[in-house]
């Protein structure tokens, strides 16, 4: 039997006594307190195991250590949610990440799906359609509210380019590259850290920053963020 045959052969067993340990979905939760713990009961009761935390810290502990199938994220616990998704992806990126919000976003569900989420749920969402949701993440599609696919059908008609909502309905227009940096500075990356993910020098980088805190009409950095990031 050749080498890559073996190799072959161990993975495949591992794989199947990973699956045998697991029959049932594995879920780690971060939510706030709410109604949201009766969907979860639900969950745990007929659909998966469910291992609830109570910190980022814990949630990332739990993550790397068990590695499982999904992460059911309250956006209200967090903080920058989107620095936290990309953390997450970071330690386990076989595990799907789905975002529990209480009001949706528009900007946030862009950079969260740039971060590598794959759901993106309100906290009053029923028990039964939570668990259609989970099993359509775990077969590998994605899951987003009806009412905002027309945020992503517009962006794709606006190639070389994203919009971003405002006040005064105008909105603003970013190129993919600086709407790139923007997410990345939002994910809580350097200057050094973005140009070494997008293979470029951090001159660039820092030109990309002068060009999205003109195009948003703020003092810097840090204002450009909360004016797209405000929630």
């Amino acid at each position: 039997m050749g080498e890559h045959q073996g190799e072959q052969q161990v993975n495949g067993a591992a794989e199947r006594r990973r699956g045998s340990l697991r029959k049932i979905p594995l879920l780690v939760t971060w939510i706030p307190s709410g109604g949201i713990e009766r969907v979860l009961g639900e969950l745990a009761d007929v659909k998966c195991k469910v291992l609830s935390v109570e910190s980022a810290e814990e949630l990332l502990e739990t993550t790397t250590r068990h590695d499982p199938d999904a992460v059911l994220l309250g956006r209200e616990h967090t903080g920058n949610v989107v620095e936290l998704v990309s953390r997450l992806v970071d330690f386990a990126p076989q595990t799907a990440v789905v975002v529990v919000f209480e009001r949706p976003d528009e900007a946030e569900l862009l950079a969260l799906l740039h971060a590598g989420a794959v759901g993106y749920v309100p906290m009053s969402i029923s028990p039964e359609r939570l668990c259609i949701a989970i099993e359509a993440i775990l077969a590998g599609d994605p899951v987003l509210p009806r009412a905002m696919t027309a945020t992503l059908v517009r962006q794709l008609r606006s190639p070389g380019c994203i919009i971003l909502p405002s006040g005064d309905n105008q909105g603003y227009e970013l190129s993919t590259r600086e709407w790139e940096v923007l997410c990345l500075l939002q994910q809580g990356r350097t200057t050094n850290e973005i140009a070494e993910r997008l293979f470029v020098c951090s001159a660039t980088v820092r030109s990309h920053v002068a060009a999205i805190v003109r195009k948003l009409e703020t003092p810097d950095r840090d204002a450009a963020l909360a004016a797209v990031f405000s929630s």
